[in-house]
């Protein structure tokens, strides 16, 4: 039976307020692992109208430069005065996290990560 080993890296982003079409970008750096959890979400305010983007561009040089184009990216549905949390798995590397307001009043946070250091 295989059993992953589990590390918690610290949280990235606590959290933030931000308006219409404004965003947040964050940066993971894991090389010492072999995948990582990356669990982030939102808070909508009672003004809301939709969700929030989220954006994760790889990095192929150790993180001093990131992808144009997303790797991954996706939604966090909007409702009002409800934490909603989605979490992304990405292979080891190098990686920035942008998330883009829609609505007028969100807070985003981006929370401790989870790495699979091995499996026994």
């Amino acid at each position: 039976m295989a059993n992953p080993v589990l590390a918690w890296v610290a949280t990235l982003y606590a959290g933030g307020f931000l308006s219409h079409g404004q965003s947040v970008t964050v940066t993971v750096n894991i090389t010492n692992g072999l995948e990582v959890q990356i669990p982030f979400g939102t808070r909508y305010g009672s003004n809301i109208s939709v969700g929030t983007a989220f954006f994760v561009y790889p990095s192929s040089d150790g993180g001093a430069n990131f992808d144009t184009e997303a790797m991954v990216a996706g939604g966090i549905n909007a409702v009002a005065s409800v934490n909603k949390q989605i979490s992304v798995r990405l292979p080891t590397g190098q990686y920035a996290v942008q998330l883009t307001a829609s609505s007028p009043s969100v807070t985003v946070f981006v929370l401790t990560q989870q790495v699979i250091t091995n499996i026994t």
